[in-house]
């Protein structure tokens, strides 16, 4: 396979495992990122490193000349110690529709995005409204699409570890509502599987991924407790005083509320999509657990 592929985020979290994957299959890979320092430990992996902000006017210029297909994992990052605050909307939404806009006019064939899973629930979240807007401006785009919806990949859940290795873990409501979260490598793998389906112009695909386990967001922290082997530390907490805290939140770190705001929403509703994953939490809980050893509780 010849094409020439445009990878943009490749130094999240499921950008670094597409990376992987398309190195491991040899094909050429030009990446996009903003970060010099985290993008430097990817040079191997390419053929080409660019390294720019894609929110800003203009910088994407040229990106996507001699390129077949991009692959956009690009957004803001979802974990609580990033230095991002800017909205999802000026990151997430303002960057993918722009390099949509430098892929149609560079005459890119097909364009795979890293989308999320939601319903009806989550739909009005800033978080998932992000997304919708990049699915939406890729639906009238002159070129083939695929949006890939994972639950939320595991790595979202890794901070959960360390709070739970220093005290107890909030259960946003009852803890009742069912989830299937995937590993990166999984969502990975989705992603790349549609560098070769068909696709018609206008109709893109849309694949919502998920785990090979169903659990709830209880069984999900009590998991979380047994790779740390930890008696398991629970507190309840209304969904309405974390939707109160995001509303503060907002005020100092846009983004960090944002996601709150749909962590507050996601925790209480199901969000369970076809299971094409195959690592499984207690695995992938085990191995950041080791980095908090020490006498159960």
């Amino acid at each position: 396979m010849g094409v020439k592929i445009l990878l943009a985020g490749a130094t999240g979290l499921v950008g670094g495992e597409v990376l992987r994957l398309l190195h491991e299959r040899g094909l050429p890979v030009r990446t996009l990122s903003r970060d010099i320092s985290q993008a430097q430990r990817l040079h191997d992996l390419t053929v080409d490193t660019r390294f720019v902000d894609a929110t800003e006017p203009g910088a994407l210029t040229g990106v996507c000349d001699g390129i077949d297909i991009v692959i956009s994992t690009l957004g803001a990052p979802v974990a609580q110690k990033a230095k991002e605050k800017r909205s999802f909307a000026a990151v997430d939404a303002v960057g993918n529709i722009a390099l949509l806009g430098e892929a149609e006019r560079a005459g890119v064939g097909r364009f795979i995005y890293l989308s999320a899973c939601y319903d009806d629930s989550t739909k009005g979240t800033a978080y998932i409204r992000a997304h919708i807007a990049v699915e939406e401006a890729l639906r009238t785009a002159k070129l083939a699409a695929a949006f890939v919806r994972p639950t939320g990949v595991f790595g979202a859940f890794g901070e959960l570890v360390e709070m739970a290795a220093k005290g107890p873990l909030p259960l946003i409501g009852g803890g009742d509502a069912l989830t299937n979260p995937i590993h990166e490598r999984d969502v990975a793998e989705a992603l790349v599987a549609e560098l070769t389906t068909e696709i018609r112009i206008g109709v893109p695909r849309e694949v919502n991924v998920g785990g090979p386990e169903t659990v709830s967001r209880r069984e999900l922290a009590l998991q979380i407790y047994r790779s740390l082997a930890k008696n398991p530390r629970l507190i309840r907490v209304p969904r309405w005083l974390i939707s109160f805290g995001a509303a503060v939140l907002r005020l100092f770190n846009r983004r960090n509320g944002e996601f709150m705001s749909f962590i507050a929403i996601a925790s209480t509703h199901a969000a369970v999509a076809p299971a094409v994953g195959t690592h499984r939490m207690g695995d992938y809980f085990d191995a950041i657990a080791r980095r908090y050893s020490g006498p159960a509780a």
